[in-house]
């Protein structure tokens, strides 16, 4: 049994416990009002902690890295964006920093001449079953880079991924590459753009490795 799942049910047996005892007691005067009230706000508390308690032992812990590289592939479309399309974001995710395993990958790129690497983060996120992460900010004004990228777990496991590239060769004129992508774990994923690409990884943590 996973740490995870010896977490959950030790939990599941301790509350479970708490429940009965109360239902097993001999029963209090419920004409005092006071007393009655008490239990039952008990017998609430305790069953919010027990959902809170299944909703954080279905989340899952996962690290995503990204790589954001130029390049020039022929194209013969015409990129007229000036402004940004990004939808603003009110809150991002508060990623933990991950371990960088896709270096190698990001060294090749580096001596490659038909591609320019600027950009190798690693973050590590909760996410829970059924659900789309908050969005990890990715921005770097300095470079010309903005935007987001977020994990969905469902039955499969997407990144969704919303970034704009404007390089100061571009004349004001922003690139942006917009996809959902299915992903599977601990597999190297390519979003590609004429103008820039970004490479994605996504692999899932056990509770003994955040520590």
């Amino acid at each position: 049994m996973s740490y995870r799942l010896k977490i959950q049910y030790v939990q599941h047996q301790f509350w479970q416990a708490k429940i009965k005892r109360y239902f097993l007691t001999p029963k209090h005067d419920f004409n005092n009002t006071s007393i009655h009230q008490k239990k039952i706000g008990a017998v609430f508390a305790l069953l919010i902690f027990c959902f809170n308690s299944r909703a954080l032992a279905d989340q899952r812990w996962f690290q995503l890295e990204l790589i954001v590289f130029q390049q020039h592939a022929p194209t013969s479309e015409q990129f007229e964006q000036t402004t940004t399309e990004i939808t603003p974001v009110n809150r991002h995710a508060q990623a933990r920093v991950g371990n960088k395993t896709l270096q190698n990958t990001y060294n090749r790129l580096r001596r490659s001449a038909a591609y320019r690497p600027f950009h190798y983060q690693s973050w590590r996120i909760p996410v829970a079953s059924g659900s789309v992460s908050l969005p990890i900010d990715v921005s770097e004004p300095d470079i010309g880079l903005n935007g987001w990228i977020k994990i969905q777990r469902g039955h499969l496991l997407h990144v969704i991924a919303d970034l704009e590239f404007s390089p100061t060769e571009s004349a004001g004129v922003i690139y942006r590459l917009n996809e959902k992508r299915r992903v599977l774990l601990n597999e190297v994923h390519y979003l590609d753009h004429p103008k820039f690409a970004a490479i994605i990884k996504v692999s899932p943590l056990e509770m003994e490795n955040l520590q």
